[in-house]
C-alpha cells in the first residue's frame, strides 16, 4: 500500500508528460502539413483557407479568418474561414475603420485580448464580439517588408483560451503565411495582370470595330460584368447641358420596374455626385452610400450601397456616362475603379465613332449651327417661360388667397349666424313640443310663424353657402317624390307676412292634375321662396303677386309660374340678372335689402333640375319669372313623399303640438357646448327624454369626461374652447371608446365639413340649427 501511494505522483507526472509530447507532437504534425500546403498550393485563397482549418485543429477556437487589405488599407475582403457556426461568406469586403488598422502593432507580435465583461472592451469589433458570445481573441497583422498586407484572426467563447504557446504558434504561422500569400499574391497579380491586359485589348479591338450603338453598349456592359462585378448598371448618353438618358440598363428588374427608366429624362443636378462628375468629367467612386451626405434615393436605386460612376469621353468632351451598383458598402474595390476607367476610355470612343458614322463634315457643321440657334432659342423661351410662369404663380397665389379668405368668411359667417338661430329654433321646437307649458292654437300658431321665419332666415344663410357648393362642383340634389299643391302653401305662408306688411295680395293657382312632382323639396322650396320673396320685395304697396303652377303631360313637364306687378327689368339688364352678387341698380340696396345671390342661387339649382328659367319684363309693367321642371304622372305605391301637413311622429302624434316620448332605458349623455343658450335650450329637451347627462365647456373637459363617465353618447360641438371638437374626438377613440356612439353638432356646414367630423370619429352630423326630433331620432338610431 505504501508502495502504491509513492508511486501515484510518479505515475501522475508521466502522464500529463506523455499527454503534453503527444499535443507537441500533433501539433508539429499540423505545422509539417501546413508547410507543405504553403509549398504546394498555388491560390492564396487555398493557402489561407487550409491554414485556417489546421489551425483551429491545432488551437482550440469559435472562428479563424484570413482577411487581406485593398492597397490603401481602408478594405479588406475576408479570403478564407473556418467556425463552429456559418462565416460570413468568402469573397466579402469589409470596410477597416482607423482604430482597427493594426499599424500600430509591431512586425511578429499580435493582438491578443481576453475579457469577462463586455463594458469593459470598447474597440470596433464590441458589437460582432458581443453577437457571437466573444471572450477572447488574438489579431495578427500579416506584414512584410514592413507593409501590413492583411490579419489573421483568432476568436474564442471562454476568456483566456489563447495561452503563450498558442499565441507563439499563431505568430509563427502568421509569419509564414504573411510570406506565402504575399508571394503566391504576387504571382496571380502577374497572371490577372496579363490576362486582363489580353482581355482589354481584346475588348478594346471588339468596340472599335462595331458602329452600332445599342451592340457597343452590349460589349461594354458585358465586359464590365466579367472585369468588374456589378449587381447593376446603366448607361446614359448626354442630351443637353444637365440632361441625360438611359440607353441600356442591366440586371435592374429584379430590384424595380425598369420600364419607366428608358423614357426617364434625368436631370444630374439634382444628384451630387453626378454633377460632380459631369463638371469635373472624373470618375466618382462612394464605397458607402449611406454614409455619403450627397447621395440622393432615386426611385429604383434603393438597394445601391456602393457605387462608380465613370464618365464617356470622346475627344475631350463628355458624351455621357455609366454607373455600376452593388447591393452592398465596400462592394467594389479600387481596382474595380481603375479596370472601369480604362474600359470607358476605349468604349467612348467607339460610341462616338457609332454616333458619327455615315455623317458627312457637312452635315456635321449644319448641325452644329441648328443647334446653336436651337438653343438659343431654347435659352430664350425659357427665359419667356420663367417671366411668364412667375407672373401665372404670383396670380394663382393672388387667387388662392382670394378664395381662402371667401371661404373664411362664409364659414365664420355661417357660424355667428347658426348659432343664435339655433337657440331660437330649438326654443321655438321645445315651446311646440310643450315641455314649458301646454299651448293654446292660437299661441301654437304665432310659435309656428317665428320658427317659419327663423326657418326662412336659415335659407337666406343656406342660400350663400349652396351657391359657393354650386360653384366648387359640390352641391347635389336628393330628389323624391313632392306633394306640389302642400308644397306651393308651405312657400307662400312664409312669405304671406311680407306680403300683409306691405298690403299686397297674394294668389294662388294650381293646375289639379299636377299632384305630384320628382324632385329636391328643400331646393325646389329655395327656388320658390326666392322668386316670391324678389316678386313681394319689388312690388309697390297695393301690388299683387301670385304664384301658379301648370302641367303639361304631353311634354312632361311642369311649369311654376311667380308673377307681379312691380317695377320690372329693362330688356339690357335681364342678361346680368342672374349673376352672382349682382342687383340691377345699386340705388335700390338702400330700399331695397337683398344680397343679390337668389336668382343666381335660382338659376343653378333649376339646372340641377334638368330645368330651366325664363323671364319676361318690362319696366312698369311687372315681371313674370317661368321655371320649367321636368314632369310625368306616377302611382304612388310606396314611395316616399314631402309634404309640409301633419306627419305621423314614432309615438303616435301628430306634428304641431305634441309631447316628447322619453328614451328607454338611461342614456347617460354626455353634451360638449359652450354657448350657454344652446346648453339651456339641450339641457331642456334631453331632461324631457328622461336622459342623465353631463356638460363639458370646453374639449379638455370632453376627454376628461368622456374617461371618468364612460356615456352612452357623446353630443359634441365642433368649435369650442382649448381643444377643438375634432381633436377631442381624436383623443376619445384614442382612448378606448370606439364603440360610444358621437353625434357632431356643429355650425360648420362648407364642403368638407361633414366628411371631416366623420373622419375624427363621429357617428352622425347634424348642422346646426339642430331640429329636437331629428336629433332624438338619430340618438334612437345610435343607441339601437
Amino acid at each position: 500500500m505504501n508502495h502504491t501511494m509513492a508511486d501515484g505522483p510518479h505515475n501522475l507526472g508521466e502522464q500529463v508528460h506523455n499527454q503534453q509530447l503527444a499535443r507537441y507532437a500533433e501539433r508539429l504534425a499540423i505545422l509539417s502539413d501546413i508547410d507543405r500546403a504553403i509549398l504546394s498550393l498555388e491560390a492564396p485563397q487555398a493557402i489561407a483557407q487550409h491554414v485556417v482549418v489546421r489551425l483551429r485543429q491545432m488551437i482550440p477556437c469559435e472562428y479563424t479568418a484570413v482577411l487581406l487589405d485593398d492597397d490603401d488599407g481602408t478594405a479588406a475582403t475576408l479570403i478564407a474561414a473556418d467556425a463552429l457556426g456559418p462565416p460570413p461568406p468568402i469573397g466579402r469586403r469589409f470596410q477597416i475603420p482607423p482604430e482597427d488598422r493594426l499599424d500600430e502593432i509591431p512586425y511578429g507580435q499580435a493582438q491578443v485580448e481576453a475579457f469577462v465583461d463586455y463594458a469593459h472592451y470598447m474597440g470596433a469589433f464590441a458589437d460582432v464580439l458581443r453577437l457571437r458570445s466573444i471572450r477572447s481573441f488574438v489579431r495578427m497583422p500579416l506584414s512584410l517588408a514592413g507593409k501590413k498586407i492583411g490579419i489573421l484572426a483568432l476568436l474564442a467563447r471562454e476568456p483566456n483560451a489563447f495561452d503563450a504557446e498558442a499565441v507563439a504558434t499563431i505568430i509563427a504561422l502568421g509569419n509564414q503565411l504573411a510570406v506565402a500569400v504575399h508571394c503566391t499574391r504576387l504571382i496571380e497579380r502577374e497572371q490577372q495582370a496579363r490576362r486582363f491586359t489580353e482581355r482589354l485589348h481584346t475588348i478594346g479591338m471588339a468596340l472599335s470595330t462595331s458602329l452600332d450603338p445599342s451592340e457597343v453598349f452590349t460589349m461594354l456592359l458585358d465586359a464590365l460584368a466579367e472585369l468588374v462585378p456589378y449587381d447593376t448598371a446603366n448607361i446614359m448618353l448626354r442630351s443637353d447641358e444637365y440632361c441625360f438618358r438611359i440607353k441600356a440598363l442591366r440586371h435592374y428588374d429584379a430590384w424595380t420596374d425598369s420600364t419607366s427608366l428608358w423614357t426617364f429624362p434625368f436631370d444630374i443636378r439634382s444628384v451630387g455626385p453626378i454633377r460632380r462628375l459631369v463638371e469635373q468629367q472624373a470618375t466618382v467612386f462612394i464605397p458607402d452610400t449611406a454614409a455619403d451626405p450627397e447621395w440622393v434615393r432615386l426611385p429604383g436605386t434603393e438597394h445601391v450601397c456602393c457605387w462608380i460612376g465613370v464618365p464617356l469621353l470622346a475627344q475631350g468632351q463628355l458624351i455621357g456616362l455609366f454607373s455600376l451598383d452593388h447591393s452592398e458598402p465596400w462592394g467594389f474595390s479600387t481596382d474595380h475603379v481603375r479596370t472601369a476607367e480604362l474600359l470607358a476610355a476605349s468604349a467612348g470612343i467607339a460610341i462616338a465613332n457609332a454616333q458619327l458614322f455615315a455623317q458627312s463634315q457637312r452635315e456635321i457643321e449644319e448641325r452644329r449651327q441648328a443647334e446653336a440657334a436651337l438653343e438659343q432659342e431654347r435659352a430664350l423661351l425659357a427665359q419667356r417661360v420663367t417671366e411668364r410662369t412667375a407672373d401665372l404663380r404670383a396670380a394663382n397665389q393672388e387667387l388662392a388667397r382670394a378664395v381662402q379668405l371667401k371661404d373664411e368668411f362664409l364659414a365664420n359667417m355661417s357660424h355667428e349666424l347658426r348659432t343664435p338661430l339655433n337657440a331660437i329654433l330649438g326654443r321655438s321646437e321645445l315651446l311646440r313640443e310643450q315641455i314649458y307649458g301646454t299651448l293654446t292654437p292660437r299661441q301654437d300658431h304665432a310659435i309656428q310663424s317665428i320658427e317659419e321665419s327663423g326657418r326662412h332666415l336659415l335659407s337666406l344663410i343656406n342660400d350663400i353657402l349652396d351657391l359657393s357648393k354650386v360653384e366648387a362642383g359640390k352641391l347635389e340634389i336628393s330628389p323624391e317624390v313632392c306633394e306640389v299643391e302642400d308644397l306651393c302653401r308651405s312657400v307662400i305662408r312664409m312669405v304671406k307676412q311680407l306680403a300683409l306688411s306691405k298690403q299686397i295680395s297674394l294668389s294662388s293657382h294650381f293646375d289639379p292634375t299636377v299632384t305630384n312632382i320628382i324632385a329636391d323639396p328643400r331646393r325646389l322650396k329655395q327656388i320658390l321662396v326666392n322668386l316670391l320673396s324678389n316678386a313681394v320685395k319689388f312690388t309697390p304697396k297695393g301690388g299683387s303677386v301670385g304664384l301658379e303652377v301648370e302641367g303639361n303631360l304631353e311634354h312632361e313637364r311642369v311649369t311654376f309660374t311667380v308673377w307681379d306687378t312691380g317695377i320690372g327689368i329693362a330688356t339690357h339688364d335681364q342678361a346680368r340678372l342672374f349673376q352672382p352678387f349682382v342687383q340691377i341698380d345699386s340705388s335700390l340696396s338702400r330700399t331695397h335689402s337683398g344680397s343679390g345671390l337668389g336668382l343666381a342661387l335660382v338659376l343653378r339649382l333649376t339646372k340641377l333640375h334638368q330645368g330651366s328659367i325664363s323671364l319676361t319684363s318690362s319696366p312698369g309693367h311687372g315681371s313674370r319669372f317661368e321655371v320649367l321642371l321636368p314632369w310625368r304622372k306616377m302611382t304612388f305605391g310606396s314611395l316616399r313623399t314631402s309634404t309640409d301637413q301633419a306627419t305621423p311622429q314614432p309615438d303616435g302624434s301628430a306634428e304641431g303640438i305634441t309631447q316628447i316620448t322619453p328614451l328607454y332605458p338611461a342614456p347617460l349623455v354626455l353634451l360638449v357646448e359652450d354657448h350657454s343658450e344652446n346648453i339651456a335650450v339641450m339641457s331642456d329637451y334631453l331632461d324631457q327624454l328622461g336622459c342623465t347627462f353631463h356638460i363639458a365647456h370646453d374639449g379638455i373637459a370632453a376627454i376628461h369626461m368622456a374617461n371618468a363617465l364612460q356615456p352612452s353618447i357623446i353630443l359634441m360641438d365642433i368649435q369650442i374652447p382649448c381643444l377643438d371638437g375634432l381633436e377631442a374626438m381624436r383623443h376619445i377613440r384614442a382612448n378606448g371608446l370606439q364603440d360610444t356612439p358621437i353625434i357632431a353638432l356643429t355650425a360648420l356646414t362648407m364642403p368638407g365639413d361633414r366628411e371631416r367630423c366623420m373622419a375624427a370619429g363621429a357617428n352622425a352630423y347634424i348642422a346646426k340649427p339642430v331640429s329636437l326630433r331629428g336629433l332624438r331620432a338619430e340618438m334612437v338610431r345610435l343607441l339601437g
